[in-house]
């Protein structure tokens, strides 16, 4: 659907690569379990996987482990380092179980699933064991993320809390089914066969159900104890209002290099500076990721220098870096600075007041929304939110509320999450009046710069006449010259090329299914109505885009943005 854009020869590749073993592990884990668990015989994928230790089983209990490490090591978290070296070592007892009699080791019936494997399978592993933790220590450097303060305790007491109940539940569906409980074997076995290491086919009067609700317990201690264990330390650069100053000092003298750059001042946002103080990175953590959006604030000379102390705090933190929404010109920066791959989102429209003409007649949609909404008595206003009084303006973010679609707001990048704020006077609202009803829409637009605006909210009443909201617009660059503004900056369109592609003669059948497939998700996301709103202006299409490390984040990532 984006358009990729190849930056330099990206850092970290051996830390990428650990990374999509894990992440490649933890998707044949869960396909083996869903469609394989039943056959007695191991698979292929389990042999190439045992090979190089990587813990892969037909169980929940397996793709949970997984899952969780592939968490930590997109963090570059060095739990998730540590957890990959222990894999590796309980790969060397393997081979040391096919070599030594079983008699002098421990918990050698744990490995009897891999019987079939081979023991020449188990002992070239130890090989392999022995490279990969010189590797391991090698890469150590590049997994820096840090744990919560106390997070140990917390984890062990929810691992023994947890390990209680599931061989509590073990204990009791072994009674239920008239096992023989007593045996502390059959207990033992059939918590291992929940972790995948003990074949089924070993337990006798076992049912296999009762394995998979074992696993279930099991695997859910797992998650909630390493869940605990992966927390995340907090740091130190949230919003203050010393920040948002210096911020605002920073927007005063290059606020007019991008259009979002005043939604920096969100107060759910924070911050981080360069070392000269003259450039910022500001970002939320959401769903672990450090989610960056637009380009960073401040002297593009100091850029580089933000962006690196932003991408040193996510790691020292163990967040996934990722930027949304980021300016062609942010893009390269951020691609050149940290390597990070680059993914074009959508398009922002701006509009040009010197450009916009309702009388030319590829506008003739928007003038005629534009009759209709004079017609019903409709009357624009356009004032800075400090010319307003006081009531007026309580009763404008009143409406503006009343108006919202939903219980969230969403557009992370291109919303201030704030209305009426006494710090904002320099926002422009565009308000329009009906008799009767009296306030019917509202059009609320953040300083870009001094000669620009940028949308921050668009509501009009549900029982406005049509047109309400072209009219607005168009009354808003009408106004533009008296007011100083040279741009105005709209809503942004994800996928917008996708849709225009679409339209041309000769577009490509993956093209034109590609926008079907947008276009029935527009009833969630409003993504092609959004679209066509935008393009009857005729405005010019600025590109956005997202930036992020590594392609297994992508998915986090997107959960991330909402």
């Amino acid at each position: 659907m984006g358009t990729r854009h190849p930056g330099p020869p990206a850092p970290h590749r051996s830390a990428r690569l650990l990374t999509g073993l894990y992440a490649a592990a933890t998707v044949v884990a869960l396909v083996l379990t869903l469609v394989a668990r039943r056959r007695p015989e191991p698979v292929e994928f389990e042999a190439v996987f045992g090979l190089l230790n990587v813990p892969v089983a037909r169980t929940f209990v397996s793709v949970v482990v997984l899952a969780l490490v592939t968490r930590a090591l997109l963090g570059r978290k060095r739990i998730g380092l540590w957890l990959a070296a222990l894999f590796q070592v309980l790969g060397l007892y393997v081979g040391v179980v096919a070599l030594v009699p079983a008699a002098r080791l421990p918990l050698v019936r744990m490995w009897e699933s891999r019987g079939d494997l081979g023991r020449g399978l188990d002992i070239a592993a130890m090989v392999v064991a022995v490279a990969a933790l010189w590797w391991l220590h090698r890469i150590r450097a590049e997994f820096t993320g840090r744990l919560q303060r106390g997070s140990w305790w917390v984890a062990l007491a929810a691992l023994a809390i947890g390990t209680a109940v599931t061989l509590g539940v073990a204990w009791g569906l072994l009674s239920a089914v008239g096992a023989p409980r007593s045996e502390v074997d059959t207990i033992v076995g059939t918590v291992l066969a929940a972790f995948g290491g003990v074949a089924r086919r070993a337990l006798v009067g076992v049912p296999e159900w009762v394995v998979e609700a074992v696993a279930v317990c099991a695997g859910l201690t797992i998650l909630t104890t390493v869940a605990l264990f992966l927390a995340s330390a907090r740091p130190g650069s949230r919003w203050s209002p010393d920040r948002e100053v210096a911020l605002r000092r920073l927007l005063a003298r290059h606020g007019a290099d991008d259009s979002l750059g005043y939604f920096a001042t969100r107060r759910d946002k924070a911050s981080v500076f360069s070392p000269d103080g003259r450039a910022a990175v500001t970002y939320r953590v959401l769903a672990g990721v450090s989610l960056a959006s637009s380009d960073p604030v401040g002297d593009p000379d100091s850029w580089r220098a933000a962006i690196e102390a932003w991408r040193s705090e996510a790691r020292e933190f163990g967040w996934v870096p990722a930027v949304l929404g980021t300016s062609e010109r942010g893009a390269r920066a951020y691609a050149a600075t940290g390597g990070m791959r680059v993914l074009r989102l959508g398009d922002e429209a701006v509009l040009d007041p010197e450009r916009f003409d309702l009388r030319r007649a590829s506008l003739s949609p928007v003038r005629h929304a534009v009759k209709r909404a004079t017609r019903a008595g409709v009357t624009v206003q356009v004032r800075r939110q400090r010319e307003l009084p006081p009531v007026e303006l309580a009763e404008v973010v009143e409406r503006v509320d009343d108006w919202r679609h939903g219980d969230t707001e969403r557009g992370f990048s291109m919303a201030l999450g704030r209305q009426g704020d006494p710090s904002d006077g320099d926002v422009l609202l565009v308000t329009a009046h009906l008799d009767g009803p009296g306030l019917v829409g509202v059009l609320g637009l953040v300083p870009w710069g001094r000669h620009a605006v940028s949308l921050d909210v668009m509501r009009r009443s549900p029982d406005a006449p049509n047109g309400v909201t072209e009219l607005m617009v168009s009354e808003l660059l009408a106004q533009a010259h008296p007011l100083g503004l040279r741009r105005l900056s709209l809503n942004f369109c994800l996928f917008r090329a996708v849709f225009e592609d679409a339209e041309r003669l000769g577009s490509g059948s993956l093209t034109r299914v590609g926008a079907s497939v947008l276009g029935r998700l527009d009833r969630f996301w409003q993504l092609e109505r959004l679209y066509r709103s935008n393009e009857k202006f005729e405005p010019t299409w600025e590109p956005r885009f997202l930036c992020y490390d590594d392609a297994v984040s992508r998915p986090q990532v997107a959960v991330a943005a909402g």
